[in-house]
């Protein structure tokens, strides 16, 4: 995010420690007070050793060639996470996010202390592409420092820090930028993202739009659910509100346009089809 302590190069005056991201998603830990550099191996594995900087090492820039990799994208400075580790009940600390979070974090924890309630972590962790807080004695104050955290983290990369939308990748949700999800090889479209027109290859579920009712595609499951507004011109039918199985498709939704699709019928599955011929469609959204 742009509050967030980013700059455009290192020089050997810097001081800190320094997330690298490049335009082909390989990212290093950059150590200036150490003069230590760590990469990221293959499948997101960190490497355990911190090389040794080179004194003629040329240090990260954006729009430059970095070390093996390639352009770099993002340069983001890590805060010292000592203080938020501390506070773990048992002081057995479990931060289980990516870098890109590490600044929320550091941030949120800042604003708890500041409150001057006594609390402790029991995890931080991402769930469902979510910021997960587990803490003792959630006061009112404390509850909005962390709710204001997790909103700030739902537009957050988790990888690199940058503005990032919800993705999916085999069913997995993640936070991620547009760049980011192509390394971590996520579906096309993210939450929230709207298209045209629905395909067959298409994942993910939708919310079709149409003059009076909603519709979810479930193009992961392959199932279709009614929800009419009070403007719908077919009216209620008994098999709202519930999922039913896709039997075919004649015509997937198009703005514009309309769809026709063909499923169980909920009272004879084994051997009736109904099927759905929507008014005109208005909006395609997905939501999950």
């Amino acid at each position: 995010m742009d509050d967030m302590n980013t700059v455009d190069h290192l020089t050997k005056t810097d001081d800190g420690v320094w997330l690298v991201s490049d335009e082909n998603g390989n990212r290093w830990i950059v150590n200036m007070d150490a003069h230590t550099i760590r990469t990221e191996g293959e499948f997101g594995f960190w490497g355990t050793d911190y090389e040794p900087m080179e004194p003629d090492m040329a240090l990260p820039r954006i729009g430059e060639q970095f070390g093996d990799g390639s352009e770099v994208r993002r340069i983001m400075q890590l805060p010292e996470m000592s203080q938020v580790a501390r506070r773990f009940k048992y002081r057995v600390a479990r931060v289980d996010v990516d870098f890109g979070w590490y600044p929320i974090i550091a941030e949120m924890h800042a604003a708890l202390v500041e409150t001057g309630a006594p609390f402790e972590y029991g995890q931080i962790k991402e769930k469902f592409a979510e910021l997960r807080i587990y803490m003792t004695k959630h006061t009112d104050e404390a509850k909005a420092i962390i709710k204001a955290a997790q909103q700030n983290a739902a537009v957050t990369c988790e990888r690199c820090g940058d503005t990032a939308k919800m993705r999916t990748r085999n069913h997995w949700l993640r936070t991620l930028c547009d760049a980011c999800s192509l390394v971590e090889r996520c579906d096309e479209y993210g939450v929230g993202d709207t298209v045209d027109a629905l395909t067959p290859d298409m994942a993910g579920v939708w919310k079709v739009t149409t003059q009076g009712s909603t519709h979810l595609w479930d193009m992961d499951s392959h199932t279709y659910t009614r929800f009419p507004g009070a403007e719908s011109r077919g009216g209620a039918f008994a098999y709202d509100r519930e999922p039913q199985r896709i039997t075919r498709v004649d015509r997937y939704p198009s703005v514009g346009s309309y769809f026709l699709v063909w499923f169980d019928d909920p009272a004879d599955p084994e051997h009736v089809e109904q099927f759905r011929r929507s008014s005109g469609i208005e909006r395609i959204e997905r939501v999950r």
